[in-house]
This record gives C-alpha cells, structure tokens and sequence, in this order.
C-alpha cells in the first residue's frame, strides 16, 4: 500500500518528466485531497502559479477559464469557448511563472479536452495538469496513472494497530474498518482522518468518534471548504494551508 507521502512523490516524479498525471481512486479515498496539497506545496515554494478547476461539467471548467479572463484583465471580444480558452492560455505563456492547472473530479473526458489540447499546442512546457477522477479508464489517451487503492480489511487492520498501537481494542479495530470500507475493501483516506482525530482527542471513544462521522454532512469537510474558495479566489492556497496538513 503506497501511503500517501509517497504518492505525493510520485506525482512530483512525474511532472518533472512529463506534463500531465492522473490520480485515479474510488470516492472517498483522497485523490482531491492529495492534488490540493500538491498544488499547495507548489505554492509555497513559490515554484508555480495554480489554478483549481472543479469538473462538475463541462460548462463548470468554461465558467473556470472566463474567470480567469477576469483574473489576467483580458478584454474578450468573442465569446466562443475556444476563443476564451486560446486567450487565456496566450496570456498565460507569456507571464515569467509556470502553472499548475488542477482538473478535479473528471468523469467525462470530453469535458476537458479543448482545454489540454490547447495546453499541448500553446502552454507547451509552460504548463503542467493534474487529473482527478473516479474512472482509470477515462481515456485512451490518459497516461501516467497513479491509483490510489484501498486497503484490504488486513492492511487496514495492520495501520489501526501500528498508528494507535494500545489505544484500540479488537473490537474497536473492527468497528472502524467495518463502517469505513465496503466490499472488504477500506478507504486509507477515511482511515487516516480517524487515526489523526482520536490521536488528538486521547479521551474519544470510537463509537462517538464513528457517530461524529456519521452525522457531519461530509467526512472531509475542510477540503468540501476548500474547493469552494479555491474556485473563487487563488488567495485561498495560503489561507488553508495548515488545514491540509495531513
């Protein structure tokens, strides 16, 4: 099981030889989590201007690009999709910093594709592109997959043991690998933000702990948070950044 340090690794492995790379895991299992705090790294080292796309469709990733129209002041004329994508990315190529652009959450290829085609022809290596997303199979053309895997309800109940050592019993380990995996199957994510929690709150019992979970809207509420500044404002890379210490 690679952990997610490690993954983090492996995307910057990556993008130092190739332009693209895909992060491809079932929900739940942090692969949004992971390109933000790349991007976020990315950031504070000063080493790339970043942008988060939240693919929802393919008008979401449009209404991204117009904002960043607003963003570079450019003066559009024409309103056509690849008019607005071939002045942003003209812009873009001639500014003294590289960019990260992050697509998250892409479930239709197609919805993405005038935007790296355009990448490829005028960013070159100016650029760089993160993709998100539930399906390992999006396209034929994806390459350099990194898949994010769950634990196995063995490997899960290894990580409970050497994380909290003493601090759970069998059936607490039990009880959390149960409500945090399906299909003998268990999501590290999920693992991980309840291993960090009970660390910190030494007197929580699992069962509050599992009910605490149960009845927030969202497990991962801070990146839910995140997303929605990130979309509205670059600035929201440093106000988060030690929420996505993880």
């Amino acid at each position: 099981m690679i952990v997610h340090n490690e993954i983090l690794q492996q995307i910057e492995e990556t993008l130092n030889e190739k332009r693209f790379v895909t992060i491809s895991a079932f929900a739940g299992a942090g692969k949004t989590t992971l390109a933000i705090k790349y991007g976020d790294r990315q950031t504070q080292a000063k080493k790339k201007i970043v942008r988060f796309i939240n693919v929802d469709s393919a008008d979401k990733v449009l209404e991204a690009c117009r904002q960043l129209t607003k963003e570079f002041t450019i003066y559009v004329i024409d309103e056509k999709e690849e008019n607005i994508i071939r002045l942003v990315h003209e812009r873009i190529a001639n500014l003294n910093s590289a960019i990260l652009f992050i697509f998250d959450n892409v479930e239709d290829h197609k919805d993405i594709e005038p935007y790296l085609n355009s990448i490829i022809n005028i960013l070159n290596d100016k650029a760089q592109v993160i993709i998100t997303t539930k399906n390992n199979n999006l396209s034929d053309d994806i390459e350099n997959i990194i898949l994010v895997e769950s634990f196995s309800k063995k490997e899960a109940i290894l990580y409970l043991k050497k994380s909290l050592k003493n601090r759970l019993n069998k059936k607490d380990i039990d009880k959390l690998v149960e409500d945090f995996g399906s299909n003998d199957a268990a999501s590290p994510y999920r693992l991980s933000k309840a291993v960090a929690y009970l660390k910190a709150n030494k007197l929580l019992k699992v069962n509050d702990y599992i009910n605490y979970f149960k009845n927030s809207k969202d497990d991962h509420i801070e990146t839910v948070l995140l997303l929605q500044l990130l979309e509205k404002s670059p600035l929201a890379w440093q106000i988060f950044y030690n929420i996505l210490q993880i």
